[in-house]
């Protein structure tokens, strides 16, 4: 159960490119380097108990899709995800909760969009924001990225705007700041351990950073670290946003 009193959701998005750029603080395309996205998001899966409907996947040799043989062994991830369609995420409603874990920088996550000094942010943003949209989503309590250095730069903030421009409301949105992975916590369950490039483990507000979403989902409600107040110029842009989608 999400801290808003809904559901888990898991949606883990790998790269599909083999070859070109893979980008500042990325890295390279591999087996290796996609299984880290798929094993930590069912290592969060198992803690929480998120059963299979519940969990998606861009990469089909780990949905019902796949090949139970891969390279001549077993494929021991087959099933383990559903397949996106167009009504994978209809049923999220604000109290529920969305993980996105995925491969990122400060441009964003997973190479959405080509990592490039224009509008990078912007437009991995936007694409990522669409793809949801195109596979149901239209409200959402949270959506937490389990990715590196999302929350350094202005991603979430493009993001939190295009969420509004494709008609989904969210009440935040939270990233780290810092190279992320999945460790075992003292007692059960799993966090992120962030670190700086210096190697230096990053705690409190200094791991992460939360902004809040389109919609006014929950406001004036707090839930902890979760303050539902919408600041006035978010608000503005949200309604300019939400009316240019119109």
């Amino acid at each position: 159960m999400s801290k808003f009193g809904g559901r888990d959701f898991i949606l883990a998005i790998q790269d599909s490119k083999k070859v070109g750029s893979v980008g500042v603080d990325k890295p390279p395309v591999s087996h290796e380097s996609k299984q880290v996205i798929t094993d930590s998001a069912l290592n969060y899966a198992k803690s929480k108990n998120i059963p299979v409907e519940r969990r998606f996947s861009t990469r089909k040799n780990e949905t019902q899709l796949g090949s139970y043989f891969k390279n001549y062994s077993i494929n021991w991830n087959q099933g383990q995800f559903k397949s996106l369609s167009i009504a994978s995420l209809v049923t999220l409603d604000t109290t529920d909760k969305l993980f996105i874990f995925a491969h990122g920088n400060n441009f964003g996550v997973a190479y959405m969009a080509d990592d490039t000094p224009i509008n990078a942010m912007g437009d991995n943003a936007m694409a990522l924001a669409k793809m949801l949209r195109q596979h149901g989503l239209t409200q959402v309590g949270l959506i937490t990225f389990k990715a590196c250095y999302v929350g350094r730069d202005r991603f979430l903030e493009n993001f939190a705007s295009a969420l509004a421009l494709n008609g989904i409301r969210a009440g935040w949105i939270k990233g780290y700041k810092g190279l992320a992975a999945t460790v075992e916590k003292q007692g059960g369950g799993f966090t992120e351990e962030i670190t700086n490039k210096n190697g230096t483990i990053l705690v409190d507000n200094q791991r992460f950073k939360i902004v809040r979403g389109p919609g006014q989902v929950f406001e004036g409600r707090s839930f902890g670290r979760y303050v539902g107040q919408t600041s006035q110029a978010d608000l503005r842009n949200f309604a300019l946003l939400d009316e240019g989608a119109g």
